[in-house]
């Protein structure tokens, strides 16, 4: 069952808020459980979150051309989205920065407790509700970003050996 679909990267992290049906309904958050079937990726958003930048920036010197720190890396190029930050990593600073801002309605009353659980908090009639983010949906997100990373490196290495040329 092949199913097209193109993504931006920002929107595989972006669409496991747990504040709204989006990590449940959205087709996006679906796929996260079978990224096999994402077949099209827009590196869209800040312009440091092109997958270039390891090889082209001389912040990355360390990470190009070993391949050794490919993980690393996807963890650091994660880390320019705001939904790694939030729903992947759980950063308490950021969560916390995120959801004292106005601006972000989806965060209004969430909160991050002790155990880096999320609930949303309501009157003070009801408890607090827990906010579930699938854990196979958060994989997903982080093996798809891995990945898409992993192939556009390959194919660029492939690429360099088919020219005999290397861009660093």
């Amino acid at each position: 069952d092949t199913h097209w679909c193109r993504i931006q990267l920002p929107a595989a992290s972006d669409v496991l808020c747990p504040a709204s049906d989006r990590v449940k309904n959205a087709e996006r958050a679906q796929l996260l459980e079978h990224p096999d079937r994402i077949k099209i990726v827009h590196f869209s958003g800040k312009s440091t979150a092109k997958p270039w930048h390891r090889i082209l920036d001389d912040i990355w010197a360390d990470y190009w051309p070993d391949r050794s720190r490919d993980a690393e890396y996807v963890d650091l190029f994660g880390k320019e989205f705001m939904g790694y930050w939030l729903w992947i990593k759980r950063d308490r600073e950021m969560f916390e920065s995120q959801a004292s801002n106005g601006k972000n309605w989806d965060m209004a009353g969430l909160v991050l407790d002790d155990d880096l659980q999320i609930h949303r908090n309501s009157d003070n009639s009801k408890p607090a509700e827990h906010l579930e983010i699938p854990e196979s949906m958060a994989r997903g997100a982080v093996d798809f970003l891995s990945s898409v990373l992993g192939e556009w490196f390959d194919a660029l290495q492939a690429l360099e050996a088919d020219l005999g040329f290397e861009l660093r």
